[in-house]
């Protein structure tokens, strides 16, 4: 999955450009890679812009994966996700959430920008 990802570091914030994500099992390992980046380059605030993928097709899968990211980030962790506004229902995000997890899910740049970091 790493060869999927796409890491720039920026003064406030990771930022990770998602090629391609299909199944939960690659998703989670993205996740772990994009966990271990932002620890090595000591950043807690994380943009994932997954606009180009499908995104998790199934509710299921957006549960698993919801929960998985509350696990892998906890509260320490400031994650905004960017899909495509077709494909946004907000059940992966409220899932992370009412675990403790910090998530956006959006379409808007602006928006997960100004709630990531305050701009």
């Amino acid at each position: 999955m790493r060869d999927q990802l796409a890491f720039e570091v920026r003064p406030e914030y990771l930022h990770v450009e998602v090629r391609a994500a299909t199944d939960v099992e690659s998703i989670e390992q993205g996740l772990r890679d994009v966990k271990a980046q932002a620890d090595q380059s000591g950043r807690t605030r994380i943009l994932i812009d997954a606009r180009a993928t499908a995104g998790p097709r199934f509710g299921l899968d957006r549960f698993i994966l919801g929960k998985y990211v509350a696990e892998l980030f906890g509260p320490h962790y400031r994650i905004a996700i960017l899909y495509a506004e077709q494909i946004i229902d907000k059940f992966g995000e409220n899932t992370a959430v009412n675990r403790g997890a910090n998530v956006l899910v959006t379409s808007d740049d602006a928006a997960a920008l100004a709630w990531l970091v305050g701009r």
